[in-house]
């Protein structure tokens, strides 16, 4: 045995010296590297996936603070919006103290405090505040979804994949999809307005019900929302239909939550959810008999979930139909316990690798990286994404 662990270690060994002299046949790589420094010497900071993906963008600048900026003004102008108090004042008693007020204050406190419109008294002094009021912000923030599906959310999406086939295999996950059945346009429109709370119920349902099949299965899944093309284009409909992987039995193909279960929580959650604007005697009759599916896998569930991820979500088609504010708040869902294992997996990005994709090294021609891009925007590069091959995954992660 011991003779056995001492041959594999040497193998070990062996291979992270091979990689490493396929990584220092570059002259850009005798230099030593400081891993603490790191991020100083390439200007760069990424982190690794479970899954093998990169992620690295340029460190930016170090922000001035407010209080430090006030001192670039001029020194006469930095005090102006404050009660500064007279020159020649000679009393020691407070009765005796006199102030002025410079002209562009006094402007603002008759404008914001004058007795014929009392409304715009408010707690905190316009002056002293550290925020505009909200009429006078210029540039409001877009609202959360609009922009579809963030590359953050893609990584989640397909981590949780991975770590689900990772702890149940893929014989023992299942692929699932919910959509809105067929309802007048006015139902449809109050239901895609609550899309990601309805899913969000959906789910929670979902796994409430494997936990009871299971407890260790508990928090285990991984969903993402698309738009139907198809109907978005008879309907002119924005409808949203949401993808899901989770656990479905334990080996022995007895389903815990069959189909029908699956249809009567979507019954139940889109009943309840009208019943809240329309009256009892008048909501529609729903059929869910097509709006729920539940199959095996068939092949890897990230390949699964990515088909659906790679179409897109027609945002500007949406925004052109004038549905805008009619689209999820939320692309995608992942269990709390599933998303904390995901976390616990992401390392920060080891300096040989950002020095590699700094000095422009081709790691994908060296057998470390399946794809490698840089991400640009209007001509400058910003950061490079891609994913690591299984040998580069294993090097960089065990020198990180």
């Amino acid at each position: 045995m011991k003779r056995k662990r001492l041959s594999l270690a040497r193998e070990a060994l062996t291979k992270n010296k091979i990689i490493k002299l396929i990584i220092m046949q570059s002259s850009t790589f005798v230099q030593p590297i400081d891993k603490k420094n790191s991020v100083n010497q390439t200007g760069l900071r990424g982190k690794i996936w479970e899954n093998g993906k990169i992620t690295a963008g340029v460190v930016p600048g170090k922000k001035i603070r407010q209080a430090d900026r006030e001192y670039d003004r001029d020194y006469e102008y930095q005090f102006d919006s404050a009660f500064v108090p007279v020159r020649d004042y000679k009393g020691y008693r407070l009765e005796e103290q006199t102030y002025f007020i410079p002209e562009r204050s006094q402007e603002i406190i008759e404008q914001k405090y004058s007795p014929q419109d009392s409304s715009d008294i408010r707690f905190s002094s316009p002056i002293n505040s550290h925020s505009l009021p909200r009429d006078e912000v210029r540039s409001p923030r877009t609202p959360r979804g609009q922009g579809g599906l963030t590359s953050y959310g893609k990584n989640m999406i397909q981590n949780g994949c991975y770590r689900l086939e990772q702890i149940y295999s893929r014989k023992r996950l299942a692929f699932g999809t919910i959509t809105l059945p067929s309802l007048p346009e006015d139902y449809l429109l109050l239901l895609i307005a609550d899309w990601s709370e309805l899913a969000r119920q959906f789910l929670q349902q979902l796994d409430r019900e494997l936990a009871r099949h299971s407890p260790k299965s508990r928090g285990h899944y991984v969903g993402a929302t698309e738009i139907q093309p198809e109907r978005m284009e008879k309907s002119g409909i924005p409808c949203p239909h949401l993808h899901f992987v989770y656990p479905a039995h334990a080996g022995d193909w007895n389903w815990w939550i069959t189909a029908d279960r699956m249809r009567q929580i979507w019954h139940s959650i889109l009943s309840a959810r009208l019943a809240q604007w329309i009256p009892a005697d008048q909501l529609p009759e729903i059929n869910c008999r097509a709006a729920c599916n539940c199959q095996r896998l068939k092949k890897s569930a990230a390949k699964e979930m990515g088909k659906y991820l790679s179409k897109g979500s027609c945002i500007k088609k949406i925004k052109d139909s004038g549905y805008i504010d009619f689209l999820p708040s939320s692309w995608w869902h992942c269990g709390r316990i599933l998303a904390t294992a995901i976390k616990k997996h992401i390392i920060p990005c080891p300096g040989d690798l950002l020095l590699a994709i700094r000095q422009g090294i081709d790691l994908v021609g060296r057998g470390l990286c399946e794809y490698l891009y840089p991400v640009e925007r209007d001509g400058m590069i910003f950061g490079w994404s891609g994913k690591l091959s299984d040998l580069g995954n294993k090097f960089f992660r065990n020198s990180s």
